[in-house]
């Protein structure tokens, strides 16, 4: 298909937009023709919104080589391979210093000492609200976890068995992507559980105890008990 096709056809595209959107899906920075070919359009055209983009500072570029390289001004994420990739890192790095899995969920508590406010604020303000009890808690945990990971998984599952008075409760977490990326994502749920284990006892001013039951690495599941013992 020429280029001349391609304008035809997707006339009266805001290209603006689709620059911007396109650059904060690629925040390592793009070239023109980086631009152009992943949007489907010409050279031409990006460099003349590209130039209006950096005049109202919605972009900045870089001077790489021969090459500029342009930038979203608002970008808020890396992608999701890279973070994946720089977090497998950092559990075989520590893989190779700890000597227990118990350290990994030590690990845990200091990350919730720091993140806190960001570990509560990860639920929707409306739900907050109407979490007024363990139980409550325990019930939306379920549904609200798979898109608050730190590595998001789309098609994570987790099934819950929380016991009639709400104190204790089994999940089940199956289709677990991520043990396809690298094994050593197994101590991240150790993490998991020390972060939990911390916060929940915080917000809930009483012993909550958290473990990892198993972990099934082929089968691609992990098993996760909660328990308040106060």
């Amino acid at each position: 298909m020429s280029e001349k096709k391609i304008i035809k056809t997707r006339k009266g595209i805001n290209w603006a937009e689709q620059i911007l959107n396109y650059l904060k899906e690629n925040p390592f920075g793009l070239t023109i023709k980086d631009i152009a070919n992943g949007i489907g359009t010409t050279r031409v055209t990006v460099h003349k919104y590209i130039k209006i983009l950096l005049e109202r500072e919605k972009v900045f570029a870089r001077e790489v080589g021969v090459y500029n390289l342009y930038y979203s001004s608002e970008r808020l994420f890396l992608p999701l391979n890279f973070v994946s990739a720089f977090y497998n890192g950092i559990l075989t790095g520590l893989k190779d210093k700890f000597s227990s899995k118990k350290e990994f969920k030590e690990l845990g508590y200091a990350i919730s000492d720091v993140m806190i406010k960001e570990l509560v604020e990860q639920f929707p303000k409306s739900l907050r609200n109407q979490i007024k009890s363990f139980k409550d808690f325990l019930e939306y945990f379920a549904k609200l976890y798979p898109y608050l990971d730190i590595v998001p998984d789309n098609s994570l599952v987790i099934e819950e068995d929380i016991s009639e008075d709400g104190t204790k409760a089994l999940f089940h977490f199956k289709n677990l992507n991520l043990f396809n990326i690298s094994e050593d994502f197994e101590y991240h749920y150790y993490i998991l559980t020390g972060m939990m284990e911390r916060s929940l006892s915080r917000i809930f001013r009483t012993d909550i105890h958290v473990e990892v039951v198993s972990i099934d690495i082929n089968g691609k599941s992990v098993k996760i008990s909660v328990d308040k013992k106060g």
